[in-house]
């Protein structure tokens, strides 16, 4: 088949990827708690079982009183209150308001019934057996009415939704036992290459130490999957058909790593065609680093990636690419903008050639500012990664960055949500 006759801008691949995964897969659902929900994706929404708070509380240190006792209440003029009793956190008051009292509330308290609002403690004094109210305030201030936070049966979260820690909170507070979420996606990655060996094995003269699949094993495992490191195969076409195959079944997405180039070795692409229609969407990517990508999609829907033989290639499409479609795997939507801190970049960058291109920096903190520090090398040096806390992109057809400009650095360590 050719090979990289078109590279297709990232904008484009993007559209493609939304094209043939269009929305989650038949994933297994399983029930969870919410300490154990974090980071997991929602199988079917959450309603919420009773109102939240659950009673009328105060905001506020103060008085819980009647809006029409405190109406006239003003500067020079202010109002007196018999003090009737004090609000026990955690206990419902055993008593009501009548007209003319007031009651005790600290911020949290059960409203007692007849109050319908509390006075800052700021805007009172106290005396014995009751308290002045030196301004008043309109029916309902300073309360949280039982039912504002939530109310009993309302939708709260909507299916395929990340759990986030606010999440984990809320659903503890409104007392939610499980969960339905869904099950982690099952990837695995392979790595090829005939001088690639494993990471513990001493190396001969003229091999590599296999980086790629650990870190690209450890990167799905970070964004939730079940991640399998399948192992190194050799550049035989038969065996990486025959590993693909075996795959494809327990697999939701399988990434493989090397021989998506051009050369005598380059099997992927052919692999990845013989697990039946559609075969090969995309051969090439217009970005650098990170060119020699290839997207695929098995005949039973699976996705199956030629990633990048470089690592910093690797984590760059991982990144940009790859978490892409786990998010669409798993919600059937695109992948959110990712946050970006700004900063100010320390050395002028040359703008790239026919390709967008992503540089790695280091961020640096001086003064108050923060600056983006290039971390320049080939694409094959991993140091330059490891060094990096994230990545700018200089837009195809920009001749290039000035150094002092502020630039939008894209942290690595981001995740799917």
């Amino acid at each position: 088949m050719s090979l990289f006759k078109q590279l297709l801008p990232l904008e484009q691949v993007l559209i493609s990827i939304r094209e043939h995964f269009p929305g989650p897969g038949p994933l297994t659902m399983e029930d969870v708690n919410p300490l154990e929900a974090l980071g997991r994706v929602l199988a079917r929404k959450v309603v919420a079982p009773h109102d939240l708070p659950g009673f009328r509380r105060a905001t506020v240190d103060g008085y819980a009183v009647r809006a029409a006792d405190v109406a006239r209440a003003r500067d020079g003029e202010p109002v007196y209150l018999k003090l009737r009793g004090e609000v026990v956190m955690g206990q419902l008051p055993g008593f009501t308001l009548a007209a003319g009292e007031a009651a005790v509330i600290p911020t949290g308290g059960a409203v007692p019934p007849g109050a319908d609002v509390v006075v800052m403690l700021e805007h009172t004094n106290l005396y014995p057996g009751e308290v002045e109210i030196l301004k008043g305030a309109a029916q309902g201030t300073n309360i949280i009415e039982a039912n504002d936070d939530v109310c009993q049966g309302q939708m709260v979260f909507a299916p395929h939704m990340f759990v986030r820690p606010e999440h984990v909170g809320f659903l503890c507070a409104m007392g939610v036992q499980r969960i339905p979420v869904k099950a982690p996606l099952r990837a695995v990655v392979f790595s090829t290459g005939d001088e690639i060996v494993p990471w513990h094995q001493t190396l001969a003269m003229g091999q590599v130490r296999d980086a790629n699949g650990p870190m690209l094993a450890a990167a799905l495992t970070g964004d939730g999957c079940q991640a399998t490191y399948g192992g190194i195969l050799s550049d035989d076409l038969e065996i990486v058909k025959k590993a693909l195959k075996d795959s494809v079944e327990r697999a939701d997405i399988i990434l493989i790593s090397g021989g998506s180039s051009v050369g005598k070795g380059d099997v992927t692409a052919a692999a990845i065609q013989s697990l039946g229609p559609p075969g090969v969407l995309v051969h090439g990517v217009a970005i650098k680093p990170g060119k020699p990508t290839i997207i695929g999609k098995s005949h039973g829907g699976v996705p199956v990636l030629g990633m990048p033989g470089n690592p910093v290639s690797a984590q760059v499409i991982y990144k940009l690419i790859v978490r892409s479609i786990l998010h669409r795997l798993l919600t059937g939507k695109d992948m959110p903008p990712q946050g970006t801190i700004a900063a100010i970049l320390d050395r002028s960058l040359k703008g790239p050639s026919g390709r967008s291109e992503y540089v790695r920096v280091r961020l640096e903190q001086r003064a108050d500012k923060f600056y983006a520090v290039p971390v320049l090398g080939e694409s094959g040096l991993l140091s330059t990664l490891a060094l990096a806390d994230g990545i700018i992109m200089i837009p195809l057809n920009v001749v290039g960055l000035e150094a002092g400009e502020v630039v939008e650095v894209t942290p690595l360590g981001q995740g799917l949500s």
